[in-house]
């Protein structure tokens, strides 16, 4: 299996996790093991119209990707939209830069 044949498996798109396909093309995670308990440093999403605001962000009633991130261990989230602006978090808001790569560009 290769990633188009994974994108176009009607059985495939309505899992509530993702898949990884190692070198062979074989499923290397399913939704019994999709469970992660430990995020990178920084966590990294780009908007785009499958991929929105609120998903990330979330609201008080659904925890968006970057609280799931943060409950993980992530230290920073960062999101970047279309235009390739980037904004930067960690737990406790919002920041001007990254703390953790403080020379990265709020552009891309």
């Amino acid at each position: 299996m290769n990633w188009v044949e994974a994108c176009r498996d009607r059985q495939l798109a309505d899992l509530p996790c993702k898949i990884e396909l190692d070198k062979m093309g074989k499923i290397i995670m399913s939704p019994e093991e999709a469970s992660c308990s430990v995020a990178p440093e920084i966590c990294i999403e780009i908007l785009s119209p499958t991929n929105p605001p609120a998903e990330l962000l979330g609201a008080p009633e659904h925890p968006g990707k970057r609280e799931l991130y943060f409950g993980a261990g992530a230290l920073e989230f960062w999101m970047c939209d279309e235009a390739g602006n980037v904004t930067f978090y960690e737990p406790a808001g919002q920041l001007l830069k990254s703390n953790l790569c403080p020379f990265f560009p709020n552009k891309v």
